[in-house]
């Protein structure tokens, strides 16, 4: 990837990278402010997944956060939305085999 004239960079093939905008927010977690850097479609899913649990979005975050191992905060945030939808996927793909699982929606926090 290179950078030509101040432009987007663009890979070998000269075909421009979309930039993903990253946006700073501020949420209440556990009694505390802090902030997340997340990309907007990830602050969309979580906002949907929040409301789809009907959990608010800080009591969402204060169990991502009580769960999360290494990464940091944002990181964890972006692994659980990805994971959510995935699990999502794999219900539609194979329901019998999800209900074999004992996996549900409730596992995922």
């Amino acid at each position: 990837m290179h950078i030509t004239n101040g432009q987007s960079p663009s890979d070998q093939n000269g075909i421009r990278a979309v930039k993903s905008p990253i946006v700073k927010r501020s949420i209440v977690v556990a009694g505390h402010k802090t902030s997340v850097s997340l990309e907007d479609a990830f602050w969309t899913g979580l906002k949907e997944i929040a409301g789809g649990l009907h959990l608010t979005l800080s009591d969402m975050v204060a169990e991502i956060d009580a769960e999360r191992q290494h990464s940091n905060l944002s990181s964890a945030i972006r692994l659980f939305v990805l994971d959510f939808y995935r699990r999502k996927l794999f219900e539609l793909k194979a329901p019998a085999a999800h209900d074999t699982m004992g996996r549900g929606v409730g596992a995922l926090l």
